[in-house]
C-alpha cells in the first residue's frame, strides 16, 4: 500500500477491443477473448464475468476488471485464489486507476 492509499500494482498492457471478428494483435489480448476464456474457468467466474469486464493485465495472467455496477477496479490474483469473492480492490474508479499509473519498473 502506498502513502496515498493505493495498492501498488503492475500493468503490462491494456486489452484491445476488436474492430471486426477475428481482429488480432501480435502483442495485445482482445478484451472479449480474455472475458470468454476466464468465464470458462468456473461457474463463479462465469457469474463474475456477467458484471465485470477485463480491461488490462499484469503479465502474469492476472487481469484488472471494471465492475459494471459500481465502477470499482478489481484484480483476481490467480496464484492466490481463483474465486471472484477474493478479488482485490485496486481503485475506486477507472479514472482513479488511470490517473495514478506511473511509468517505471520494480
Amino acid at each position: 500500500m502506498s502513502k496515498d492509499g493505493y495498492t501498488s500494482v503492475e500493468v503490462e498492457s491494456f486489452h484491445f477491443i476488436p474492430r471486426y471478428p477475428g481482429d488480432d494483435s501480435p502483442f495485445l489480448l482482445a478484451m472479449n477473448m480474455v472475458w470468454e476464456r476466464k468465464a470458462k474457468y468456473s461457474s463463479a467466474l462465469k457469474d463474475f464475468c456477467k458484471s465485470h469486464v477485463p480491461f488490462a493485465g499484469d503479465g502474469s495472467d492476472n487481469d484488472y476488471w471494471l465492475d459494471l455496477q459500481t465502477g470499482l477496479i478489481k484484480s483476481i490474483r490467480w496464484e492466490e485464489s481463483d474465486h471472484p469473492d477474493d478479488a482485490i480492490l485496486i481503485a475506486p474508479s477507472f479514472y482513479e486507476f488511470c490517473t495514478h499509473l506511473q511509468a517505471g519498473s520494480r
